[in-house]
């Protein structure tokens, strides 16, 4: 049943209570079609629901203390306007499911800077030290992979929108645009390992993988002696 039928099922002895949140934290819906969304405030369609997912995600790095742009003029696809479409950033669950696992992904949030213009990608175990994002980054951590970001000077092309053509395929119709990723868009889909990912001495970003630790049996590293 709907939530604001469920109290008609129960007893008149139960004890009905509600929690309150902020519509972005929680709430969403996708039920309208397109040309029915454009004359209704707020669309619930299936443009504002992305829409939305993205701001959801951009609200948490903020909550963690990070800079994050906000849409900065309305932007219509297909007669629908929204007004948090930008930057469009991915949290999957994967990087992070709380509050207290974001602040670990997010050790120094306040050297993390990602602009109007941007698309962000996270998905495994990815920690971002320090990172300015001024286009596109897609970062894909498999099974037994973790990855630091540190040192990330990030600027591209990034990802660009277009009007869906006659033949788009109805998944992306109902949206409205289609989406290209610029050729110099930094994509990593990292195998497990431990990687880095930073700028090189050229501008470029760069992923490499961490050289693994090794100790001999006197407890030594090659690059010097530990405590073993």
């Amino acid at each position: 049943c709907m939530m604001q039928d469920y109290p008609k099922v129960l007893a008149p002895s139960e004890k009905v209570g509600f929690t309150s949140v902020a519509a972005w934290i929680s709430f969403s819906p996708c039920k309208n079609a397109t040309a029915d969304a454009a004359t209704k405030k707020p669309p619930a369609c299936a443009l504002s629901a992305e829409a939305d997912q993205y701001h959801h995600c951009s609200e948490l790095l903020r909550w963690a203390g990070c800079q994050v742009e906000k849409q900065s003029r309305p932007e219509a696809w297909g007669g629908v306007t929204v007004e948090n479409l930008r930057p469009a950033v991915v949290l999957l669950p994967s990087f992070a499911t709380s509050l207290a696992e974001l602040r670990t992904r997010l050790p120094c949030p306040s050297f993390v800077s990602v602009s109007e213009r941007s698309t962000l990608v996270l998905e495994g175990h990815v920690v971002v030290k320090s990172l300015k994002l001024d286009g596109g980054l897609v970062i894909k951590c498999g099974p037994g992979a973790s990855c630091v970001v540190d040192h990330c000077v990030c600027i591209n092309a990034g990802f660009s929108r277009a009007p869906c053509p006659p033949d788009a395929p109805e998944a992306i119709k109902i949206r409205g645009y289609l989406t290209a990723k610029g050729a110099d868009v930094p994509t990593f889909s990292l195998p497990s390992g431990a990687w880095t990912v930073t700028t090189d001495a050229g501008g470029d970003v760069v992923c490499t993988r961490d050289a693994p630790f090794r100790v001999d049996e006197d407890g030594c590293h090659v690059s010097g002696c530990v405590v073993a």
